[in-house]
């Protein structure tokens, strides 16, 4: 870290950007090797409140036949309050650009009201059903709770679980057994939703991008886009109907190429290779499976080696490139 601090100053001083007694004064502080623990302890603190929520979760588990449901649900319904009340107090006014808590712990004050949240509209569905059959409608719930701490008090953390149980709450929904299981390729409505999804989530960011509405928001929303749009569509490519995903992989690919040149953002631009790679694998397979020359595939399989160390190659080359025009 510190080489690499040097190196940057070294290179700004070249390009006459500071003098040479900034330049020296920077090499002299580093040499001091003082860092700072701030982030340490910010994760620390996010680690003690995913344990905090993660016990209370036990503690009911373990405890619900002594203390009983109602109460149970009374204390994490008060407990949730109480962490939006006391975060309201300390937060700042509303504003549509970013803002901050003035101590980062309200942060996760936030997020553990958020996680209880969400624990009390499941336990609730779970114990006395009162939004149904299904937990839809307690995600939904939870979702909204958490958009709104989101938005009300600019974290992120809230903005991921909001976007998380909305789309459980539209019936998306993959546990390991049904992957290992191989059951998700039979529910190809789900991977509609998952674009459509998609869609929406890229059109809201957009929106907050050109309306300054927590436009910081919007590389949270094209993650979550970029990842469900992906997945569905290499899911898709496997159906019968795989041409349709086929037009809209290559789609995605086009727009999330533009958007991390524009937001300058190597993880977008990794993730479009590599989500636009495995699909054009998929196509090329369906593709000689519909011309039915063995011959052809027969060539395919000679060549395949070749392709895919090409294709390693031109990937490091071409992140390389794109770490270069934007460093």
């Amino acid at each position: 870290m510190h080489s690499q601090t040097e190196k940057t100053a070294e290179i700004l001083f070249e390009n006459e950007i500071i003098s040479k007694d900034e330049l020296v004064s920077v090499k002299a502080y580093r040499s001091l090797k003082i860092f700072s623990l701030h982030h340490e302890l910010l994760f620390l603190l996010y680690i003690a409140v995913l344990l905090l929520s993660g016990g209370i979760g036990i503690l009911v588990y373990k405890n619900i036949d002594t203390i009983g449901h109602t109460i149970l649900i009374a204390l994490v319904f008060l407990a949730s309050v109480g962490c939006f009340f006391f975060s309201l107090k300390k937060a700042p006014k509303f504003s549509r650009e970013e803002t901050f808590f003035d101590h980062p712990a309200f942060d996760y004050l936030v997020l553990f009201g958020t996680l209880l949240s969400g624990t009390f509209f499941g336990y609730l569905q779970f114990q006395y059903s009162p939004f149904g059959n299904g937990f839809a409608l307690a995600s939904a719930l939870t979702s909204i709770v958490g958009f709104a701490a989101a938005y009300r008090f600019d974290n992120r953390s809230s903005l991921s679980i909001a976007i998380t149980t909305l789309a459980a709450a539209v019936g998306i929904t993959m546990t390991p057994k049904a992957v290992m299981e191989l059951d998700v390729f039979e529910n190809l409505p789900m991977f509609y939703i998952g674009v459509v999804l998609g869609i929406v989530l890229i059109a809201w960011g957009e929106y907050s991008e050109r309306t300054h509405l927590k436009k910081h928001f919007s590389p949270v929303f094209y993650g979550f886009a970029q990842h469900l749009i992906g997945i569905c569509c290499i899911v898709g490519l496997v159906q019968d109907f795989w041409f349709v995903f086929a037009l809209i992989v290559a789609a995605s690919t086009y727009y999330f190429f533009r958007k991390s040149h524009e937001l300058e953002s190597a993880v977008f631009f990794v993730f479009t290779i590599l989500y636009a790679y495995i699909a054009v694998n998929i196509a090329i397979v369906r593709l000689l499976i519909l011309t039915e020359s063995e011959d052809l595939m027969l060539l395919c399989a000679y060549i395949a080696p070749i392709f895919y160390l090409g294709s390693i190659v031109f990937f490091i080359q071409t992140v390389r490139k794109f770490n270069k025009q934007h460093k």
